[in-house]
């Protein structure tokens, strides 16, 4: 693997806790009923299970009715001279992969319980590998065990190296010709995404977190909450 495979944005959106994982049985009457209109589908559901599909729906249906809302600002226009054609043509096949680098997934407990690329989406193994190659650079989750109960988190990514570059204003310490671009587009599309979940599932008053990963030790990036939105 290339040392920038792994490399990418994030938006993580803490959920907390969604039930009290002591009182279970109570708590799945109560979310049951509460999702009346999706009664038929759950009803052979466990309630982590109800709980994903309630998060996957909402997720997936805003995704894809936002998919690069900000993204096109980055669009390479036709003003290019003929000697810079292939560069133009590499640029936008970068870009083009970018657009097949968009998912989530959901964190139970430190523990990843789903992942779905954008739906369109042909790097399901890019996105899902970003996510387990960079879980303990995502803040929030957790590891699995100790205290790390009734802890749900959704994490947006977008899993390709160029998105981070996108977002990124420093330069790489052994390499100063690689600088960011420093354009905050990305982030704040997911933003946008985020803040559709927190409403739709009550959770506005905790912060999102996000960033870069530059997938180089040292180089991951700064994390931003979502009062920090980065200009």
């Amino acid at each position: 693997m290339s040392q920038y495979a792994y490399g990418g944005i994030y938006c993580v959106i803490p959920m907390g806790m969604i039930y009290n994982e002591a009182i279970a049985n109570s708590a799945r009457r109560k979310f049951y009923s509460y999702f009346k209109v999706d009664a038929k589908a759950l009803q052979t559901k466990t309630l982590n299970q109800g709980i994903v599909y309630e998060i996957d729906k909402v997720i997936s249906n805003e995704m894809n009715h936002l998919k690069y809302a900000t993204f096109d600002r980055i669009k390479v226009h036709n003003t290019y001279k003929p000697s810079q054609a292939e560069k133009a043509r590499r640029w936008e096949k970068l870009l083009e992969e970018v657009r097949d680098s968009y998912g989530f997934a959901i964190y139970h407990n430190g523990k990843r319980v789903f992942y779905r690329p954008v739906a369109g989406n042909t790097n399901g193994d890019r996105i899902e590998a970003f996510f387990d190659e960079n879980k303990n650079k995502l803040p929030s989750v957790g590891s699995v065990g100790g205290n790390n109960t009734n802890n749900w988190n959704i994490v947006i990514a977008v899993a390709h190296y160029l998105a981070a570059r996108l977002e990124a204003k420093g330069e790489y310490p052994d390499s100063p010709v690689y600088k960011g671009y420093g354009k905050r587009v990305i982030l704040y599309w997911a933003q946008k995404i985020a803040d559709i979940v927190r409403n739709k599932f009550g959770r506005v008053k905790m912060p999102v977190q996000y960033g870069y990963i530059l997938s180089r030790t040292g180089d991951e990036g700064e994390v931003f909450r979502s009062h920090q939105t980065p200009l």
